[in-house]
């Protein structure tokens, strides 16, 4: 996965760097979805955000994730290892409403009109 992202064989010294990056970037990439998304379909955002999170979640960390043989098979992984993963990816779900929510009201928001 690295190899692809990078073009080139990423260093072991490297590799931790370059899984977040790639982290981070499917984050970003996420996180516009959405916004543009909801403006479409509001239903989106439902339970604050939370639902998307659990969507992400589940074909991405559960799937995706460790076909690529960026984590272990979902099998070996703890109950409580996927409890976290869906705690965390609901509440990024959470984090961008909130933040579109936040930046649709400031955009929305005219000093002349109040």
């Amino acid at each position: 996965m690295a190899r692809a992202a990078a073009g080139r064989v990423v260093r072991p010294k490297a590799q931790g760097a370059a899984s977040e990056a790639v982290h981070y970037a499917t984050g970003l990439a996420l996180g516009a979805l959405y916004g543009a998304a909801v403006e479409f379909a509001p239903a989106i955002a439902a339970g604050g955000g939370a639902a998307f999170g659990g969507v992400v979640w589940l074909p991405l960390d559960e799937g995706l994730v460790p076909v690529l043989d960026l984590a272990p098979p979902s099998r070996e992984t703890a109950r409580r290892g996927h409890a976290y993963a869906l705690a965390s990816h609901a509440l990024f779900g959470v984090s961008l409403e909130l933040a579109r929510a936040a930046m649709a009201r400031l955009l929305r928001w005219s000093p002349i009109a109040g």
